[in-house]
């Protein structure tokens, strides 16, 4: 990371805090704390963005508007060929890639469709309601800080539903969530799921019927744990 960082113009901060189960939530409003920028890209771990990913998300940028991308779903066996160096080669570039279509065909490339590009004014005529999926969205940094960003202190959070969360906050504050289809593109590498337990599934239909759309535990408070060290913030430039 260091060496890479070293060739950016763009200044990379590295978060760090303790291992306690899931906390996501938690690291992603210290990320928030620090940022700079108007608009807030998110792109998991296991993603691999397709070489226009930040600008199809800039292109939409209005300050006002969540934008809620998709993801191409890549089987295991098949994602395990990629290297960087493939991806740099432009194996991800392309829905007419050999690695891509042939993947297709084979049944190891799930939801291959959202891999082809289309101009929003097609997209658009079709659009439906998504919900949030924090492996791939944008947002302006101020819709964020609106509600708090994510709550990290709610039971839910440790569950895999922080996101659902978020969602309910910034739809119930009046802010606008539009897809983000055959832009935005985004490969998701498969791994083992962890399926949701019935709790998390009760814990989603009661904060439902919750008034407060600001989060207990979110930007501000990661704010001070920066501040006091329990979040590390390990700049590299």
């Amino acid at each position: 990371v260091a060496l890479r960082a070293a060739a950016s113009p763009i200044a990379f901060h590295h978060l760090w805090q303790a291992d306690h189960g899931v906390q996501k939530a938690g690291i992603v409003n210290a990320a928030l704390a620090i940022a700079r920028g108007e608009q807030v890209l998110f792109l998991d771990g296991d993603m691999v963005p397709h070489r226009h990913w930040v600008r199809d998300h800039a292109a939409r940028f209005d300050g006002r508007t969540v934008w809620q991308g998709r993801r191409v779903r890549l089987r295991r066996r098949w994602g395990e060929q990629l290297t960087a160096e493939r991806i740099a080669a432009g194996w991800l570039d392309s829905f007419r890639s050999r690695f891509l279509f042939e993947g297709f065909v084979r049944g190891e490339v799930r939801k291959y469709h959202l891999a082809i590009p289309l101009p929003y004014a097609v997209t658009r005529l079709a659009e439906k309601r998504k919900g949030l999926m924090g492996c791939n969205y944008s947002a302006p940094r101020s819709v964020l800080e609106a509600v708090n960003g994510y709550d990290a202190g709610w039971e839910g959070a440790g569950l895999l539903c922080e996101d659902l969360d978020l969602e309910i906050r910034l739809r119930r504050e009046g802010f606008c969530l539009r897809p983000i289809l055959h832009a935005g593109i985004a490969f998701h590498l498969d791994h083992t799921h962890r399926p949701l337990s019935e709790r998390a599934l009760w814990l989603r239909a009661e904060r439902a019927a919750v008034e407060n759309s600001r989060a207990a535990d979110g930007i501000v408070e990661a704010r001070a744990r920066l501040a006091s060290g329990e979040v590390l913030d390990r700049l590299v430039d």
